[in-house]
């Protein structure tokens, strides 16, 4: 009998640096275990300076291009070796080159390939370690994009997720969207999810603690439910108290939603 389950696609854009190396590793051992596709994306700036010469800039940018070809398939090579005897199966594997400002060419790329997870490396310049995982592109793509993105840390490897975070208000839409990552990521009985919800106010939040459990009772009723915690946290910024909440606790992944 022949399978009609559809195969998820993931989208790994890269522009060649130490985290994007490190995030693809990572993204070739999810894909092996998830039986995915990958398709990495480079994205080329359009060489804009001669503007009085457009043959030499289409010229240019077409150099560009085509070096970038080769950088990318020395990076394929470069990340499969690396997880060489680590794979759970095989990866196929598809390129694309694209000519326009990296934002906005993933985002398109995305919606176009009907891309079921963005991943993305973080070289981790910024101040907190939640911001780390953030970089401005990757903040960019996870505003637009119509799939969900996973961040990755420069130092992050990759294993199995045992324990995920998700920053959450308790509204009961987050009942749906976390079930839904949970089959994304076929998260089952042996996945611990800790509902994080952080109150900046003076005076605690009795009304988000009950939303809260409203989600935790769903989650548990469905099957193969994980195991759910939940956890109140105070401080003067979500960022903040998030800092510290993924700093003292061994989570795997932290999980958010755009408003």
């Amino acid at each position: 009998m022949t399978s009609t389950a559809k195969s998820k696609k993931i989208l790994f854009p890269t522009d060649f640096s130490d985290a994007a190396q490190n995030a693809f590793e990572y993204t070739l051992q999810l894909a092996a275990e998830w039986g995915a596709t990958v398709e990495l994306l480079h994205v080329v700036y359009p060489q804009l300076e001669a503007l009085d010469y457009p043959v030499f800039v289409s010229r240019a940018t077409q150099e560009l291009v085509d070096t970038s070809r080769e950088v990318l398939q020395s990076f394929i090579a470069k990340g499969q070796a690396a997880v060489q005897g680590r794979l759970a199966g095989e990866v196929d594997l598809l390129t694309d080159i694209e000519v326009g400002l990296p934002e906005r060419s993933i985002v398109e790329v995305a919606r176009r390939d009907s891309i079921d997870l963005i991943v993305m490396g973080s070289r981790g310049e910024n101040r907190t370690l939640v911001e780390k995982w953030l970089g401005s592109t990757s903040l960019g793509v996870i505003e637009k994009a119509h799939c969900p993105v996973m961040v990755i840390p420069l130092r992050a490897a990759y294993e199995k997720l045992r324990r995920i975070a998700y920053a959450t208000d308790g509204h009961a839409a987050d009942a749906f969207e976390i079930w839904e990552s949970l089959q994304l990521f076929k998260a089952g009985p042996q996945v611990c999810i800790d509902l994080v919800h952080v109150n900046t106010k003076p005076r605690g939040d009795d009304q988000a603690w009950k939303r809260m459990e409203q989600v935790a009772e769903f989650l548990r009723s469905q099957t193969n439910a994980p195991q759910v915690e939940l956890h109140h946290l105070a401080g003067r910024s979500i960022a903040e108290a998030l800092n510290t909440y993924v700093g003292t606790h061994p989570v795997d992944c932290l999980v958010m939603y755009r408003a």
